[in-house]
């Protein structure tokens, strides 16, 4: 076994087996590589899941001044997860 220092088999029987597992990896990536070339990959940019500010208004309607705890995180996602969270535990 390679975790135990790769000396509990004959080293052409471990050179043999790395050989035969990089050719089920290189197998492996050719069928991927020919399915990829199937598609029509569009890439896209990522986008943040900010608040707006009409759901601001809108939640302002539902939690009143509890809202402003949430003005308060700004831009930081997890916080404002976070935060959102216990609100809405509390409701």
């Amino acid at each position: 076994m390679i975790e135990a220092g790769a000396n509990e088999c004959d080293p052409e029987i471990l050179k043999e087996a790395m050989k035969l597992g990089q050719q089920a990896i290189d197998e492996i990536c050719d069928i991927q590589t020919e399915f990829l070339s199937k598609l029509t990959i569009t890439q896209q940019e990522p986008s943040k899941n900010i608040h707006t500010p009409e759901m601001f208004a809108q939640a302002k309607d539902i939690l009143g001044d509890k809202i402003s705890r949430l003005q308060e995180v700004g831009e930081d996602k997890k916080e404002f997860d976070k935060v959102y969270a216990e609100l809405a535990a509390q409701l």
